[in-house]
């Protein structure tokens, strides 16, 4: 933000205001997602029978991004007016954390299965894992899309038995196994 406002000049005022709503924001979004922050990492590690390998993941909000990005420790998320889209968007983000594309990917290669799958995948454990945590988790930009996710009529009935029977399955292996089926 220094950068662009010694730069350009003539943005600093727009810098100022886009600073201050995302503070604003953060703030907001962070009153909401402190209270459900255990419940929602402890359910995605249930669903994806998987252990979270770092302590800690930094979440940097951004308003100009479009969509989002994942690395180990640090998260893009733009804000977005419905909270509890934010909220499924930031557990999205979470889930590529948890089970990351090189981890994922060979898994279902082994299995031969498209891998185009592991974006429904990785959607599917944060929907499962936010669910209970808004007000409808029907909405779109909530439940993962069919028009989007490749599969997912296919995959969710396997993630839900995840989600209500956790102790049914051992690994992601047996759940991967259940998506081979």
């Amino acid at each position: 933000m220094e950068i662009y406002s010694e730069s350009l000049n003539s943005y600093e005022s727009i810098l100022v205001q886009t600073e201050l709503k995302l503070k604003q924001y953060t703030q907001e979004f962070e009153e909401k997602w402190i209270s459900i922050n255990d419940s929602v990492l402890s359910k995605m590690a249930d669903i994806a029978k998987c252990s979270w390998k770092q302590n800690f993941i930094n979440v940097h909000f951004v308003d100009c991004v479009n969509g989002a990005s994942a690395w180990t420790t640090d998260i893009v998320l733009p804000p977005f007016p419905h909270i509890d889209v934010g909220k499924k968007l930031l557990a999205h983000e979470l889930a590529h954390t948890l089970v990351p594309e090189y981890f994922l990917k060979p898994k279902l290669q082994n299995l031969v299965l498209d891998q185009s799958i592991a974006h429904t995948i990785v959607d599917l454990i944060a929907y499962f894992s936010i669910k209970e945590h808004v007000t409808d988790p029907e909405k779109r930009g909530i439940k993962p899309n069919p028009k989007y996710y490749v599969q997912v009529d296919e995959l969710y009935p396997i993630f839900e038995d995840c989600y209500n029977y956790p102790e049914k399955y051992r690994s992601f292996d047996e759940v991967l196994k259940q998506v081979a089926k």
